[in-house]
């Protein structure tokens, strides 16, 4: 028996497999490596990158006083989670259409009134920002009303775009935002490295508004030659007291 034949067809069969392996690794795997810089993904990470950066979310709790258990000129204390903040923004109190109630906090109370209460049940909204929370979050904590008898229904998650978020996003850190167009503020490496987007690539972003100034950041027009991969969604701009305005948003890839 020929051994040394047996050896070459051996050998031929390895390399066989090897080149095989070695071409599959080409156009299996090195695609996805470039994956970021597809046109259908490009707009995937804006998006992401865009929310990431400009939204949050706001519990709203409704807390319920029957006037009936209320005496007048005495001040309400609500019992809060615990805070590892208190700002001008960690909770506010609003009444009817977004009526914002004067409020202070100390420690972990909520402190309001006194009150001139109409007749029966009157509903309130407690509004925390989540960032806010430490360890406690507002899910299952139980809330209390010191010496009065009070009630809260089901919290609401709020979810939007936070303008003061959005002018950060759109202004570098040396530039107060005051205009509606962010290549005037903001260095466009940065803002795509805020996004998390290729720097070989383009972006615009418009957030258009039906009674004020729009959101715009483009800092190039593309070619006739480019591919475009746009996105476009409604939205919100959403406030802390829970109103909001309605936006449409348009992403531009290319």
């Amino acid at each position: 028996m020929n051994k040394k034949g047996l050896s070459y067809i051996d050998w031929s069969i390895s390399i066989g497999i090897f080149i095989i392996f070695i071409l599959a690794l080409f156009i299996l795997v090195v695609p996805s490596l470039d994956r970021r810089l597809d046109e259908n993904y490009l707009v995937s990470i804006a998006e992401t990158g865009l929310k990431d950066n400009t939204y949050y979310q706001i519990y709203n709790i409704p807390l319920f006083i029957d006037s009936l258990s209320y005496q007048t000129e005495k001040k309400i204390i609500v019992d809060l989670p615990i805070y590892p903040l208190f700002s001008e923004y960690s909770v506010v109190l609003t009444k009817d259409d977004f009526d914002e109630v004067p409020t202070e906090v100390s420690n972990d109370k909520l402190i309001f009134g006194p009150l001139d209460l109409q007749e029966g049940v009157n509903s309130f909204d407690v509004l925390y920002l989540s960032e806010f929370y430490l360890t406690v979050e507002p899910t299952g904590t139980i809330l209390s009303c010191d010496e009065l008898s009070c009630s809260f229904g089901v919290e609401q998650k709020l979810v939007g775009f936070s303008i003061n978020k959005l002018e950060n996003l759109f202004s570098d850190s040396s530039q107060e935002f005051s205009s509606n167009s962010c290549n005037e503020y903001a260095d466009y490496s940065i803002f795509k490295n805020k996004l998390n987007y290729p720097t070989q690539k383009e972006i615009s972003i418009f957030i258009y508004r039906e009674f004020n100034e729009d959101f715009i950041c483009a800092f190039k027009d593309p070619e006739p030659s480019d591919s475009v991969y746009a996105l476009t969604w409604k939205d919100k701009l959403l406030n802390f007291d829970g109103s909001f305005e309605e936006v449409n948003v348009v992403l531009n890839t290319w």
